[in-house]
């Protein structure tokens, strides 16, 4: 097992069982011999496409003949997890996200789609800085395609936060959020905490309204 594969086997799970994100990843990860480095990227996949999935769909959507959601399982996440690669991981180049992503086809016992895999994510990958546009007649489910947020709630928030203020809360909510660690005090304190990261080469700021 590869952590791009356990991605894709996390959120077939949250999909066809109906299993919570946090669970399913732990007791996945739990099986696995993983590096951290591998843990981060399948921790990093999972949470990316759950964060962004009506935008990797609405994308996806325009290179598919039929539903996303019809096809054979698990191909809908295998595609979701080559196209959040693509749109949003610079750190992997296209054309390996599309490899990867092939060869998970492959594992899966999906070597029928395998073609399909290939040929959708590389068009993706061609086509990225030139995607259609989002809906141009409907602003509401244009702005919750673009932040994958439900339409209700998207609807609920411009009620009472105005347009602009809406925006600005789910691009937040998209928006990765910092480590915060708290020390244990009995046995060091901040600054001495702090001196030992940077020796490490780990930069850090003190909370502005928790000390420790």
């Amino acid at each position: 097992m590869s952590a791009r594969s356990t991605a894709v086997e996390v959120l077939y799970a949250l999909r066809s069982h109906s299993a919570w994100a946090d669970a399913a990843l732990a007791a996945a990860l739990k099986k696995t011999h993983f590096s951290p480095e591998d843990k981060g990227l399948c921790t990093h996949l999972v949470y990316g496409v759950l964060q962004r999935q009506m935008l990797l769909d609405y994308d996806l959507a325009v290179f598919l003949s039929r539903p996303l959601a019809s096809l054979q399982a698990p191909l809908a996440e295998i595609l979701r997890v080559g196209a959040y690669q693509i749109l949003f991981l610079d750190r992997v180049p296209d054309h390996a996200a599309v490899s990867e992503s092939v060869t998970l086809a492959k594992e899966f016992r999906l070597g029928n789609a395998s073609g399909l895999v290939n040929a959708v994510l590389r068009r993706l990958a061609r086509e990225k800085d030139h995607l259609p546009p989002l809906p141009q007649d409907d602003a509401l489910r244009a702005r919750a395609i673009r932040f994958s947020h439900p339409e209700w709630l998207v609807e609920r928030l411009e009620k009472r936060l105005g347009e602009q203020d809406c925006e600005a809360l789910l691009a937040a909510n998209n928006a990765p959020v910092p480590l915060s660690v708290h020390v244990n005090t009995l046995k060091t304190d901040p600054p001495s905490l702090q001196e030992l990261w940077a020796q490490a080469g780990i930069s850090s700021d003190q909370h502005p309204w928790m000390p420790e």
